[in-house]
């Protein structure tokens, strides 16, 4: 009896087994059953693919968008560059014209120094030439007042010549 007894308690927890597995296999099911898509399940899976899809074209529609940006900014920093070397040249050039600048500036300034100078050496010739056309006037009038004194004395001489010729 007492083997009866054993096995009717063995029995008795082997169909609890039992039972607590159905159960289990039960929920399981059930649980199996939820994670099966349903219709809506699918429609909503489509949705969130389109949206995917969508939102995918937005990334690489941004991706190339902010490329053209870099691209942009690569050229505008090129330009820049440019720019600032173009701005040394024009530098250099402007430095450049104001050195010629101050150079024809200190050349004036020679010129103009000697233009006084040869205006004062001419004015001071002038002077001379008016002054020595007056002594060359003076000497020709002095001149021709000898000349004819000189010829006086020699028509007085050659008459008193004749007058004692003939007296003689």
């Amino acid at each position: 009896m007492r083997e009866l007894f054993e096995q009717k308690k063995e029995y008795n927890k082997l169909r609890e087994i039992n039972k607590n597995l159905v159960e289990k296999h039960s929920r399981i099911s059930k649980e199996i059953s939820f994670m099966r898509p349903t219709e809506d399940d699918l429609n909503q899976k489509r949705r969130n693919q389109r949206i995917l899809d969508d939102l995918k074209m937005k990334l690489v529609t941004k991706d190339t968008q902010l490329m053209e940006t870099e691209e942009n900014k690569s050229n505008y920093n090129l330009y820049i560059i440019r720019m600032k070397e173009e701005n040394l040249v024009i530098s250099k050039s402007i430095d450049q014209l104001r050195q010629t600048v101050r150079e024809y500036d200190r050349l004036v300034a020679k010129l103009e120094k000697v233009c006084n100078r040869v205006n004062g050496q001419r004015t001071h010739i002038q002077d001379e030439i008016t002054n020595f056309s007056k002594d060359i006037q003076s000497f020709s009038d002095f001149t021709s007042q000898q000349l004819s004194r000189y010829k006086q004395m020699i028509n007085s001489t050659s008459k008193a010549k004749k007058m004692q010729k003939q007296s003689q």
